[in-house]
């Protein structure tokens, strides 16, 4: 996805702050002595997305966190790992998280990204309305949380080494990272985010009262699969212009 231009700048700066925090979260844990994994050295990935959740919560009054959200796939249901609603800031965050050991949690981390886009604009083409929500009224992005024991493999130290590099593997068709992070929190133990975003609301309402020529690459829904060329936002206003012309 073509990144907008209109993104809140202040974001990325507040889930770096919210990091920050989350990472201390675990440090002052870890050098308590407590050590809450197995001989393995796994830590469940609940736990990434429970401490990020409250991590947000310190930065903001009306703020609604919610874990394992249900979505509808069709005739299945999907479950995000974690979601936020900033009411004072009007955006809105799915989070997915994931243990890094090897390449095959890595690529299934780029799934769930690849999938939870493909939902958004599903539901952003089609009524728009969400849990209760308006999407059109929010800015909305995607978080992945990771975390990593840098000496499990070659594998796991070359993405705690390059993890910037390896943050852009997971953008698909749909999405662009526009920030990631990776802290050290405890011996060979990190943590790890990408940000990325999905909806910019301000550019969309620009875009709803920008007077076009007919001709549009988005007469069609299914062309919203290009956005990344285009840019998302313009593609969903020509879509519901089309929509409250017919």
């Amino acid at each position: 996805m073509k990144m907008s231009l209109n993104l809140r700048p202040q974001t990325e700066q507040l889930i770096s702050n919210v990091f920050a925090s989350y990472c201390q979260s675990y440090k002052e844990t870890l050098a308590s002595g407590f050590a809450p994994w197995t001989s393995r050295r796994t830590i469940h990935e609940s736990n990434q997305v429970h401490r990020f959740l409250n991590a947000y919560r310190k930065n903001g009054k009306n703020i609604i966190t919610w874990t394992e959200l249900p979505i509808p796939m069709g005739k299945d249901t999907a479950h995000i790992d974690g979601f936020i609603i900033d009411e004072d800031r009007k955006c809105i965050y799915f989070i997915e998280a994931k243990r890094f050991s090897r390449p095959s949690q890595f690529d299934s981390l780029k799934e769930d990204v690849h999938r939870l886009y493909k939902i958004a604009h599903d539901i952003y083409v089609n009524d728009q309305h969400f849990k209760g929500l308006d999407l059109l009224e929010y800015d909305s992005f995607l978080i992945t949380l990771a975390d990593i024991w840098e000496n499990k493999s070659n594998w796991t130290q070359a993405v705690v080494e390059n993890w910037r590099k390896h943050s852009w593997d997971l953008e698909c068709i749909y999405s662009v990272t526009i920030a990631s992070e990776i802290q050290n929190i405890f011996e060979d133990y990190n943590l790890i985010y990408t940000l990325m975003p999905i909806f910019d609301a301000t550019e969309y309402k620009k875009e709803v009262e920008i007077e076009r020529h007919e001709f549009s690459p988005a007469a069609n829904p299914s062309i919203l699969v290009y956005a990344d060329e285009v840019g998302f936002e313009p593609l969903l206003a020509a879509v519901n212009k089309k929509k409250h012309k017919g």
